[in-house]
């Protein structure tokens, strides 16, 4: 993204509240805790790197699907 990353982005959806118990995964290529740390101050729900595991996207997945099945 040439203007803006993600964690901008997860910033700005958490301050809107039709957001603020979606979900919101950050995929990225930096896998370093400093990245997993502020995935988490911006408010991500949870942090994967590349390169992706199939297996483990769906299991992310499934987990906030199950967190968040009695939200509607």
């Amino acid at each position: 993204m040439p203007n803006t990353n993600g964690y901008e982005i997860c910033t700005q959806l958490r301050k809107l509240s039709m957001f603020r118990n979606t979900p919101i995964v950050i995929l990225t290529g930096n896998d370093g805790i400093v990245d997993q740390v502020r995935a988490r101050l911006v408010g991500a729900s949870d942090f994967l790197n590349k390169p992706i595991d199939g297996d483990i996207v769906l299991n992310v997945i499934n987990k906030h699907l199950r967190q968040n099945s009695h939200i509607q």
